[in-house]
């Protein structure tokens, strides 16, 4: 027997495997079925071996890491489709969770017009045409020479800026008077128990601040009880009885508080205070409430409810005092959340519920005005795109970003600045022999593509320019070379007056308002010399004036250098309401690398002013630019002093 060590994922696995030697057969060989047998067995030892040592095997000391079998991911076991609902319900809480519904909310908004947009209308002709497109076949080879055209200049282009603004609507908002009353409870001033022995009905006056009995009769015979001693004519034989008992006395109130004085009486046997048998057939009620305009006198009455005999009858009689309630004025102010930076008032407070008496617990309240009304104007969320976007869209420009650039507190978003890629030039192309390895112009201007790219014409003229350049928008005074303009054009909400168009210039009536300024650098972008360094705005949000500062230069080459030269030597452009639109220094100019600006955006203007001339080759060319940049050296020297 050997053992063998086996490696699976992070288990080793030791397992025996018994060597059985097989014998040789001559003419005596098994048969079939007696050679499968033996395979079986054979089968069944090694599968008995390698199971007694997975059993036998420590996880702990097999697996890395091995966390035992209490872990948090057997609760999901067996738990089939429902480890799907889990992670459905835990993901509106989890951090992917809300990014993904923060993202919904607050992506980019742009709109894409399949007919306008230069690359879905591409892709679109790719689709339906790809050899006219791309300007050969996508399959098969090439042989000999053949004629094709190769992009000399690429297509140029501008960014251009719209704006998205939250619509303006008109609205009211008030401010309301309401009356807040807080009614204190009753308090109990007295409590006394009255009984009569009578027939019929007893009245009774009794003075709540004395208990005394101030007079009772009975209404049936009105004879003062004292007078009844004895048998009269007319006069029953038997005189009624009145007593009053005080539970309570009255408690003190305050002379300058008007209170409202309720009372009840409850019927019950007063036991012992008159004779006679208790009958509870019978009522009480109060006909008059006391007070201080009758000296706390309360009548009562007993009433035999319609008796014929002589009976006792009692009731507990209680009164309460309630002070008057107390009247708080509150207003509601509705316009205090119109005072955030998304409302104008346009009309002054004014009132609207003018001089009205309302009754609030009973008492009426007067007042000159119950609600004021002001009239507003709010920016809402539902926005409107100023037009100028919409002519982006149809000369063919394609939207790239849309970023929020302003927002209420509530984090909802009143404005969108909408960012364009618009054609400026088209691409420039030449005719060519397309040999495999070798390149032709058929005009004369030869090129090698395995040339180096300082030898190509296009580049050698662009340098060449660039050289010249130089020379010529050199400032001696203060040592700076493609110094730019600070320019800035504005524009009021919804593209109403808009001065920062690109073209139209001389054309369009709307910009005969634009300023010089304004004039002097629309034509400046229209000949690419000006690079756009932000924007900003003044005014509130309802009557808003947006605009764009821009770095222009006396050149489209001096703007290429400054645009890739800034960004090799790390200087910035400032902001918008401060921009840096300085010069190099000579200095500065040295430190950048020429051969890694790309100036395939002059080659179209190279190449167009070249055409029909005569193109000198390459040796002049590297005499020219050493040329210049000798003439350039000793200005500099002579400057420094040197």
């Amino acid at each position: 027997m050997m053992v063998k060590h086996f490696r699976m994922g992070g288990l080793a696995l030791a397992i025996s495997i018994s060597t059985v030697t097989l014998p040789v057969w001559g003419a005596d060989a098994p048969t079939a079925a007696q050679v499968m047998e033996q395979a079986r067995n054979f089968g069944e030892t090694g599968n008995s071996h390698a199971a007694g040592t997975i059993r036998n095997t420590d996880p702990a000391q097999a697996v890395p890491s091995y966390q035992g079998t209490d872990v948090p991911e057997r609760d999901l076991y067996g738990e089939g489709l429902n480890i799907e609902n889990r992670g459905i319900q835990a993901l509106p809480n989890s951090p992917v969770g809300t990014y993904v519904r923060d993202s919904a909310n607050t992506r980019p908004r742009i709109q894409l017009d399949p007919d306008t947009d230069p690359l879905l209308v591409r892709g679109n002709n790719v689709m339906d045409d790809p050899d006219s497109v791309l300007g050969r076949s996508l399959s098969g080879q090439y042989s000999g020479c053949r004629e094709v055209t190769t992009t000399v200049a690429p297509e140029t282009f501008t960014t251009e800026y719209c704006s998205s603004w939250g619509r303006n609507v008109e609205s009211t908002c008030s401010r309301t008077l309401d009356i807040d009353v807080n009614q204190p409870p009753p308090v109990v001033i007295s409590v006394f128990d009255a009984a009569a022995y009578m027939l019929d009905v007893g009245t009774i006056s009794v003075n709540l601040q004395t208990g005394e009995i101030l007079s009772a009769r009975q209404n049936r015979y009105p004879t003062d009880p004292a007078s009844c001693a004895g048998s009269a004519a007319g006069l029953p034989t038997v005189c009624p009885e009145f007593r009053v008992e005080t539970v309570q006395p009255m408690a003190p109130l305050s002379a300058d508080v008007e209170y409202k004085i309720t009372g009840s009486c409850t019927l019950r046997d007063t036991g012992p205070l008159v004779r006679g048998r208790y009958d509870a057939t019978a009522a009480c009620r109060i006909t008059q409430m006391p007070g201080p305009e009758n000296g706390w006198v309360a009548v009562i009455e007993l009433d035999d409810d319609s008796g014929d005999s002589w009976y006792r009858y009692g009731a507990r009689f209680v009164f309460q005092a309630t002070p008057p309630p107390e009247f708080t004025e509150r207003w509601t102010d509705g316009c205090a959340a119109a005072r955030l930076d998304s409302c104008e008032i346009t009309r002054p407070e004014q009132c609207v519920e003018p001089d009205e008496t309302r009754i609030f617990a009973g008492v009426e309240i007067h007042k000159a005005c119950w609600r004021y009304e002001t009239g507003l104007t709010c920016v809402t969320t539902n926005l409107d795109e100023e037009p100028y976007c919409e002519e982006l869209r149809q000369r063919g420009c394609s939207q790239t970003t849309a970023r929020c650039s302003s927002q209420l507190e509530t984090g909802e978003c009143l404005e969108y600045e909408q960012t364009f890629r618009c054609p400026a030039g088209d691409e420039v192309a030449q005719t060519v022999l397309d040999c495999g390895d070798q390149t032709y112009c058929l005009d004369g201007a030869c090129f090698d593509t395995s040339y180096e790219p300082s030898q190509d014409f296009a580049l050698a003229v662009s340098h060449l320019g660039a050289v010249d350049a130089v020379v010529k928008d050199f400032d001696k005074e203060n040592m700076r070379i493609f110094t730019g303009q600070s320019l800035r054009c504005g524009k009021t909400q919804l593209g109403f007056s808009n001065c920062c168009k690109d073209n139209g210039w001389g054309v369009d009536i709307g910009l005969a308002n634009c300023s010089e300024q304004e004039k002097l650098l629309g034509m400046k972008r229209q000949s690419g010399q000006c690079h756009y360094v932000g924007s900003y705005r003044r005014g509130n949000i309802f009557n808003r004036r947006k605009y764009y500062r821009y770095c222009c230069f006396n050149s489209k080459l001096a703007r290429i250098i400054q645009q890739q030269g800034r960004a090799q030597l790390g200087i910035g452009w400032g902001s918008a309401r401060n921009p840096s639109c300085r010069g190099f220094t000579p200095e500065e100019l040295t430190r950048i690398d020429f051969s890694r600006i790309d100036f395939r955006e002059f080659y179209a203007d190279a190449m167009q002013k070249g055409a029909d001339g005569v193109v000198p080759d390459t040796g002049l060319l590297r005499e020219l630019i050493e040329r210049r940049i000798g003439m350039l050296k000793a200005m500099t020297d002579v400057n420094r002093g040197r």
